[in-house]
């Protein structure tokens, strides 16, 4: 109740709240936005093809563990830069805003709502702007938050998310081609 009061008090007053959403971070705040943020990424993804609950939560249970996985890198990524360059913003603060930016991609699961209500429309093109608004909107919210908090431009404050967002997609791109790989050998 704690965290909905928080946010309902950000939503309020944004610019005089930003410090006080530091002190209210909390490890299962994060893991629940980032449970949002698979439930969304499994529902857009995967609502027309017919799931059932087996693999519904294989698939929800896999993409919480990359989501998750990816916010440690992501944020101890870029609370190193940071403190490279000498700004206050510990990695635990970041692993926790990465969370609750996990909250805005229930604009995805809204979208794919919305989507399913028009079986014969060709809406491809528009589920892939859907997801380029999506992710565009949680990068401003990341980088405008990155802002306030270490006291830096809008610019420098995108170039560090980039800067821990591109090597986290390396990472997991060549996780997937050796583990394809893997497979391939195996027959």
């Amino acid at each position: 109740m704690n965290f909905l009061q928080s946010y309902f008090n950000y939503m309020k007053n944004p610019d005089g709240n930003w410090y006080r959403l530091l002190p209210n971070r909390s490890f299962a705040a994060a893991c629940v936005g980032y449970l949002v943020a698979a439930i969304a990424w499994v529902v857009f993804f995967n609502i027309g093809d017919g799931l059932n609950v087996f693999s519904l939560t294989t698939k929800l249970f896999f993409v919480f563990l990359a989501e998750i996985t990816l916010g440690y890198f992501i944020a101890s990524l870029t609370g190193m830069l940071l403190s490279f360059q000498k700004i206050p913003v510990p990695s635990s603060d970041l692993f926790a805003l990465l969370g609750s930016a996990g909250f805005i991609k229930t604009l995805l699961l809204i979208g794919a709502l919305v989507f399913t209500c028009f079986p014969h429309a060709h809406v491809k093109f528009l589920s892939f702007l859907l997801l380029l608004f999506v992710l565009g909107l949680q990068f401003f919210y990341l980088s405008n938050v990155l802002k306030q908090w270490g006291n830096i431009s809008f610019g420098r404050a995108f170039l560090y998310w980039m800067m821990g967002i591109f090597p986290g997609f390396v990472l997991f791109g060549l996780l997937g081609v050796f583990v394809l790989w893997g497979i391939i050998l195996l027959f």
